[in-house]
């Protein structure tokens, strides 16, 4: 089954916990290729809120969930389980909870 990236966001925007597999890239160090799976992952919204400077209302709220769906800055920001802030690409996520997520 196909996933789209956008119900992939709702889904993690809702607070769920999802199974994420990604291929990693470096540009930096010229790397990536790797495939890692994360177990238990969820939305960093507290840094995607400093990301946007929002002030909290519901309004603010309904357009940050926008400019998270479709803002053109690659890369999200995910917590695991241990409290780990990790930084992924839109673009190197291969599967979520089993399903192929199409960006």
């Amino acid at each position: 089954m196909i996933l789209s990236f956008r119900d992939l966001m709702k889904k993690l925007w809702a607070g769920d916990t999802v199974v994420l597999t990604v291929v990693t890239f470096s540009a930096s160090r010229k790397e990536g290729g790797a495939i890692k799976e994360y177990k238990g992952v969820r939305l960093n919204m507290k840094k995607e809120r400093e990301n946007r400077h929002t002030t909290g209302s519901a309004k603010d709220d309904i357009q940050l969930m926008a400019s998270v769906f479709y803002r053109p800055k690659p890369t999200i920001n995910i917590i695991l389980p241990n409290n780990d802030v990790r930084t992924i690409y839109k673009v190197g996520i291969v599967r979520a909870d089993n399903q192929t997520v199409a960006i």
